[in-house]
Formats: structure tokens, sequence, C-alpha cells
């Protein structure tokens, strides 16, 4: 196994704890991970306001493509974002409630003509269901419009 001392830390560890780097002669970074990491975490905490800036002004400029790398990491991983998000949600009971809120609040008219949209399309399929003969009993209660 081929390994390269990291010019920070000064020890030899394999070339696989270094990251790529085109610039580079041999074509990985001086230092390894874990020493660029820290100095990324330095220059974090030295600069918060500046990173933060940068970006939001990102973000700002590329809306779109933000919006669908998120989406692409939300489908290919569903069960992890669920498993966060209800963990989030049952260790946050008070934020969640006050975020429902303010939604609600926000957006009334928007609700009100979603329920009774649903309530108009349930009705539509009770009725079209007691015409061919089902019984109430038979439709699903669970299901949602």
């Amino acid at each position: 196994m081929k390994t390269k001392v990291c010019t920070k830390c000064g020890e030899e560890k394999p070339l696989t704890e270094f990251y790529r780097d085109r610039q580079k002669s041999d074509g990985l970074s001086s230092s390894c991970k874990i020493c660029a990491q820290a100095k990324k975490k330095e220059y974090y905490e030295a600069n918060q306001e500046k990173v933060k800036a940068s970006v939001a002004a990102y973000r700002e400029a590329n809306q779109e493509k933000v919006k669908a790398k998120n989406a692409a990491y939300r489908e290919a991983n569903k069960e992890k974002v669920k498993a966060q998000k209800a963990a989030f949600h049952e260790a946050n009971p008070e934020k969640v409630k006050a975020h429902s809120d303010a939604y609600y609040k926000a957006n009334k008219e928007k609700i009100a003509a979603r329920r009774a949209e649903c309530r108009a399309y349930q009705k539509e399929m009770r009725e079209m269901q007691e015409e061919a003969g089902f019984e109430i009993s038979d439709l699903n209660q669970g299901e949602q419009c």
C-alpha cells in the first residue's frame, strides 16, 4: 500500500486519507483529510458571518439548481429523511406546533378551499358507490383525498 506524509501533522498515512488535488504533482492534497477538515472548521469559526453570507448568496443566485439537488437527495434517501423528520418532530414538538400554527394562520383560505374540495370529492365518491350498490362500510375510511 502506498503512503504519503501529511505536511500539517507529519504522520504517514495511506493515500486514501488525502483529498484529490489536480494542481499537485501526485494528484493529492499535501495535508491529510483530518487536518484539512480541522483547517476548514477553524476558518468557519473565524469567519462565520462571511461564510454564511457567501452560502446565502450562492443559494439566491442558484435557486433552481439548489432545489433540484435537494429534491434528488430526498428522493434517493427517502427513509433517512423520514427518520430525521420523525426524530425532529419528537424532539421539538413545540417548534413543530408553532410552525404548524403559523402556516395555518398564513394560509387559512387555501386550507379551507382544500378541505371543501376534499369534502365534495368524498361526497361524490359516496354517492357513486351507493349508486353502484356498495355499502358505506365497504369504503376505505382511512383514505384521504
